[in-house]
């Protein structure tokens, strides 16, 4: 049982290990103390003092039908619970086994539909702010006493422009993006320095045409502002570094003003990013690790998906019924164009 040691102290003990000797991320280390404080809070209700097996499948149960969590979810809970059992087990010796065995609760995820949204749907976003954008140039001159807020408004959205064809055309996830600084551009390599989950790091580019001359001009107004922290995403209002709140709702925004039914997150632009750009060819290696993935794998398993019409696209052209031999070029051509993703949108 915890009678031996409380289980707020190895809970600090845990979290330490990971932090030092495992070098997990602030935000997994974050997760965990959360779910095993939360576990604890449920052992403290049903007055539960020895763990055993049963306790960790009714947990599970009640996460399930009470709090209502997905099975992705519950997987994270249950490995975190795992780390934490195993810790006190093997390091503190305080169980002579865990009451959750390496190979126990493999709780299966049911594959969810991933959401992305269609081309049309990529190009009626990015139009609606460029309508805004044009609408604030054309009253520029007429109003020259509100200057300031006029400024004030086009620096946003050439913000909420960047960013997302950031997304669009990278497939960052939205903490990611909201933590680049000026310091983490490289203006001859044309490459961003991206510190990814886990603290892996990568780089992404940004030489992409309709990406390119409008990301350099935004960086270049950011360092006129010369501000303290050199982030780049910023809020306008206040300098002070965007947060993801903020993301979601400028997304909601330009979502309704554009008219699309769907909502937007920055994860469905990260998906839609995958999801096209391996429609066209772009080989799965290079996007998985423009996406960061820890594996290929987890990009494989995620984008199994692909759309019908690209599965029977790919059919009548690939199939060796066919007979027609598409020249090399054309075969480098279209790989080409499968990569630069945004070349529509500029």
């Amino acid at each position: 049982g915890y009678a031996m040691m409380r289980p707020d102290i190895i809970l600090v003990k845990l979290l330490n290990h990971l932090e030092l000797e495992q070098g997990y991320s602030k935000n997994t280390i974050k997760t965990y103390k959360i779910i095993i404080q939360k576990f604890n809070d449920y052992l403290l209700k049903y007055r539960i003092s020895k763990i055993k097996k049963k306790h960790i499948e009714n947990f599970v149960i009640y996460l399930r039908d009470v709090k209502k969590n997905s099975a992705k979810t519950i997987r994270l809970k249950l490995a975190a619970l795992k780390t934490f059992f195993k810790y006190a087990t093997e390091k503190l010796k305080i169980y002579s086994a865990s009451p959750i065995g390496d190979d126990e609760f493999r709780y299966k995820v049911e594959r969810k539909e991933i959401k992305t949204i269609s081309e049309k749907q990529v190009d009626d976003l990015l139009n609606t702010i460029y309508w805004e954008r044009d609408s604030i140039l054309g009253l520029k001159d007429l109003i020259d006493n509100e200057n300031k807020h006029q400024q004030k408004r086009l620096l946003a959205i050439n913000r909420d422009i960047i960013l997302i064809k950031l997304f669009l055309s990278t497939g960052i996830r939205v903490s990611e993006a909201l933590n680049i600084r000026i310091s983490n551009i490289d203006y001859i390599d044309k490459s961003i320095k991206i510190n990814g989950k886990g603290n892996k790091i990568r780089s992404i580019f940004f030489d992409l045409e309709p990406l390119e001359k409008e990301f350099i001009e935004y960086i270049n107004e950011i360092i006129k502002l010369n501000l303290k922290l050199d982030y780049i995403f910023i809020n306008i209002k206040n300098y002070k570094p965007l947060t993801a709140r903020a993301v979601q709702m400028l997304l909601k925004k330009y979502t309704f003003k554009a008219g699309l039914s769907q909502s937007i997150t920055p994860h469905i632009l990260r998906h839609t990013f995958a999801s096209l750009s391996i429609e066209r060819g772009a080989n799965i290696k290079v996007i998985s690790q423009l996406l960061g993935h820890s594996n290929v794998s987890i990009t494989i398993n995620t984008y199994i998906h692909l759309s019908n019409e690209h599965i029977r696209d790919v059919m009548k052209l690939c199939n060796p019924l066919f007979n027609k031999i598409i020249p090399l070029g054309e075969r480098i051509e279209n790989r080409k164009k499968s990569l630069i993703y945004l070349n529509r949108t500029g």
